[in-house]
Order: structure tokens, then sequence, then C-alpha cells
């Protein structure tokens, strides 16, 4: 079984811009990501991790509508041979920001 790396996917990501793990720094500028794990979805086979799969979200935060952005991490996500989703779109009132979620597997 090979190894289980997330680097494809956070070379993926900065090569966007400002991309954070798991916490954005205190006064990002938007538009920024922040990436996170926050699981698994392993392929189970004889009783062993036969293939390891990491799952988490992706949230894109942006005070522009159409933020160009919004295309570019489905095809960052793509480029690396992730599985994903576009999970949820939502005005945070609090901030003033758009702020879309995308799930996404890798492994």
């Amino acid at each position: 079984m090979r190894e289980l790396t997330l680097q494809p996917l956070q070379e993926a990501l900065a090569a966007l811009g400002s991309a954070y793990h798991y916490v954005a720094q205190p006064n990002a500028v938007p538009p920024y990501l922040v990436w996170m794990e926050d699981g698994s979805n392993d392929l189970f086979a004889d009783n062993v991790h036969a293939e390891k799969i990491c799952q988490g979200t992706i949230d894109l935060y942006t005070n522009q509508e159409n933020d160009p952005l919004m295309e570019s991490v489905p095809e960052a996500l793509e480029g690396i041979g992730a599985a994903y989703y576009l999970n949820s779109v939502q005005y945070e009132d609090d901030t003033g920001l758009i702020h879309y979620e995308w799930v996404w597997e890798y492994g």
C-alpha cells in the first residue's frame, strides 16, 4: 500500500494564492482559501486499509461576486485527480464575505 500524502493538494491550492491549513492568518485579506482534512473514506480489503483516502473541505472567502477562484478551485482539484463537490455557498453577515465550501476526497 502506498503512503498517503496531501502535498499535491497543498501545492495546488497554494498556486492559486493565499491558502491556509486549518485557519486563516489574522487579518487575512480576501480572497483567501482555508483547507483542512476532517476524515477518511478508506477502502478495506482482507481487514486492512487497502487504499487510504483523506476527506476534507476547502473554503473560499471572497468579497467579489463571480470571483475567478470559484472556477480555479475545482480545476485545481481535477488537476490532481481529487473527487469533490460544491457543498454550499453562503453570505457571511458578520464579515460581508461570500463563502464557498467544497468537500474533497484525495488519496
